[in-house]
């Protein structure tokens, strides 16, 4: 991704059938999310995770992706042949302590890995009381360890 500009991750519409991905660009700067001393200036921790998510367009069929990590703010997760956009809003569930999460959110960022798998970063923008505070324990235990 340039540092001048946002990536904007186009795939063909019914799966990569003989297509090709398109990567463009458009307006806006690509920061990076640590300060020039290397500090972290994301706004939540994030929480390494190794789950699957399932995941869909407003109104369109559950697809299935791998979650990388999570925060009470939002999640990324790799996906493969499917097309996401910066902007799209996307419906997920993924499981935390033995419960299921369903929110909805925003894509806020989205890097090609490669050919066929982007790694897409999600702000949370509806959650339930009920979701919002099982992730709020599973953030306070993970900061705990494993003594918790």
């Amino acid at each position: 991704m340039d540092s001048m500009g946002g990536a904007r991750v186009e795939r063909p519409r019914g799966g990569l059938q003989g297509g090709r991905i398109r990567l463009s660009w458009i307006g806006g700067r690509s920061e990076k999310m640590t300060d020039s001393g290397g500090r972290e200036r994301r706004k939540f921790q994030r929480i390494p995770m190794e789950q699957i998510v399932s995941f869909s367009h407003l109104g369109q069929l559950d697809q299935m992706g791998q979650g990388i990590n999570l925060s009470t703010g939002g999640i990324s997760f790799q996906v493969v042949a499917c097309e996401i956009n910066l902007g799209d809003q996307l419906r997920l569930d993924f499981s935390i302590m033995g419960k299921v999460v369903s929110a909805t959110g925003t894509v806020v960022w989205a890097t090609e890995v490669d050919a066929l798998t982007l790694e897409v970063g999600l702000e949370f923008a509806e959650i339930g009381p009920r979701d919002r505070a099982l992730l709020a324990e599973f953030d306070r235990l993970s900061k705990a360890g494993p003594e918790a």
